[in-house]
């Protein structure tokens, strides 16, 4: 895939997401679903009380973004010369280049980027997690910068 995103924009795009409301529950309900599927299938009690409360775990983990590690970044800066910067977890700040495997739809945009190092990683945007006119500006620029192309919605 093509793409433009060297090409100068009229300003700079601070993305810096809030917790998205949409995402928790739809992550609530696959925790709900999963432990309805173990106390329904389960071949005991000892192994359902025991893989209820790894999944609980899991579940609370997750929740407290301490799984996904260096991996998922807090935010993202799109310079105007097209240049990226994210910040991760640790709150340091890294040049990243936007890979062609970043998913736009809709809903959600999960920008895939490779850092200076080599290391890889994901911000993922839902609607919900951004100010619409942010949401919709990210993906009209990613759109005139070519990175939308095989892309859903």
């Amino acid at each position: 895939m093509k793409t433009r995103s060297s090409e100068p924009f009229a300003s700079t795009l601070r993305i810096e997401p809030e917790p998205s409301r949409l995402l928790r529950r739809v992550l609530v309900l696959v925790y709900c679903l999963s432990g309805l599927f173990l106390v329904v299938f389960s071949a005991g009690w000892l192994v359902t009380a025991a893989s209820l409360s790894l999944l609980g775990l899991a579940a609370f983990t997750g929740y407290r973004g301490r799984v996904a590690g260096d991996r998922v970044f807090r935010s993202a800066v799109w310079h105007a010369d097209g240049a990226w910067q994210v910040v991760t977890p640790a709150g340091a700040r890294r040049q990243a280049r936007l890979l062609p495997s970043t998913f736009i739809h809709s809903l959600v945009v999960v920008l895939h980027f490779q850092l200076e190092d080599g290391g890889k990683g994901y911000l993922v945007l839902c609607r919900d997690s951004l100010a619409p006119d942010l949401f919709r500006r990210l993906r009209a620029r990613m759109r005139v910068a070519g990175l939308d192309s095989g892309s859903g919605g």
